[in-house]
């Protein structure tokens, strides 16, 4: 059992080996859980998309989140993104392209593309797809993040996106 007491707010003084031990204080997180949505694609709207080009430039949104980092020095956001992607028919195996596309909306006005990130795979059965991205050009307002994807090629007749999440975690980059 060690004998000392803390001496302040993170400060402990080990009285057996008589030194004292300072501990950084944490600096603030905010933790925020987003709204998701599934999606199914078919092979009627990839026909759709080629008798229609307007619709293969209409990303299909997937899920957003919103952070307030007014409270934080130098903000750094994180924007974790998962879902599964899978064929529908269970005894077939097919190839899809998809892309996803990260946006950053600042005080709900103008909306920014971000990132884009492509998922180019022979399914054969669900995988799993991930987006993790630093975002290090904030200041302290509110942000609202929105993942979409559009479907760029595949041969399957139904692909389903199922299992999204979004969160974002942000934390102050000064004591």
């Amino acid at each position: 059992m060690a004998n000392g007491y803390y001496t302040g707010f993170l400060e402990y003084k080990n009285l057996d080996m008589e030194k004292t031990y300072n501990y950084t204080k944490p600096k603030p997180i905010i933790l925020e859980c987003g709204t998701c949505n599934e999606y199914s694609f078919t092979t009627e709207s990839s026909i759709l998309f080629m008798t229609n080009p307007h619709q293969v430039c209409m990303p299909i949104a997937l899920g957003n989140v919103s952070i307030d980092t007014k409270c934080l020095c130098r903000p750094k956001v994180k924007i974790d993104f998962s879902c599964n992607v899978h064929f529908v028919e269970l005894d077939m195996t097919g190839y899809v392209q998809i892309e996803f596309l990260l946006y950053r909306m600042f005080n709900f006005k103008q909306e920014i593309l971000i990132g884009s990130w492509f998922f180019r795979e022979v399914i054969e059965s669900a995988q799993t797809f991930n987006i993790f991205y630093c975002d290090t050009n904030v200041f302290p307002e509110c942000y609202q993040y929105s993942i979409r994807c559009k479907i760029i090629d595949m041969d399957a007749s139904n692909i389903n996106i199922t299992n999204c999440h979004i969160a974002a975690l942000a934390q102050s980059g000064c004591d």
